[in-house]
């Protein structure tokens, strides 16, 4: 997956990829694997992971602009809620499943319940100018993002 360079006819949602991870359950408890050369279109350079949300709660509520995400749903539930100023998309993710987002996209996600937790892998570093938080951007009819 490669970042778009400005503005496209294209809809970013259209490149938007879903699937479940494999889970290996036993006595034990349940494995998830996440093979970076099987799964990822990206080379990974930043991984983080959100838990101890209360339930109901809504994070993200922003856009990358040139940065992929790859999100795993690591257990629980979590509603990803995706726009950009062409297309909107909802997706449940439950435990293994993934969701991996390119740029331009602006997102948020809704903890169903306080045990869920989310894990986002990236192709990038941290970077603060990456980030696009004017939700107004995106929304449908308002010529989308620029």
């Amino acid at each position: 997956m490669k970042p778009s360079s400005g503005r496209s006819n294209e809809s970013p949602i259209g490149k938007v990829l879903t699937g479940t991870l494999p889970l290996h359950l036993d006595e034990r408890g349940v494995l998830g694997v996440l093979e970076f050369a099987d799964h990822l279109p990206f080379v990974p350079k930043r991984i983080f992971w959100i838990n101890q949300v209360p339930a109901r709660t809504a994070r993200g509520g922003h856009a990358h602009k040139v940065c992929s995400q790859f999100l795993v749903c690591s257990r629980g539930q979590v509603q990803v809620e995706m726009l950009d100023g062409h297309q909107t998309k909802n997706v449940t993710l439950a435990a293994g499943d993934y969701l991996c987002m390119p740029p331009r996209i602006f997102a948020s996600q809704t903890f169903v319940g306080p045990d869920s937790e989310l894990m986002v892998v990236c192709d990038r570093p941290y970077e603060a100018e990456d980030y696009i938080y004017d939700r107004s951007e995106f929304v449908i009819g308002s010529g989308g993002s620029s």
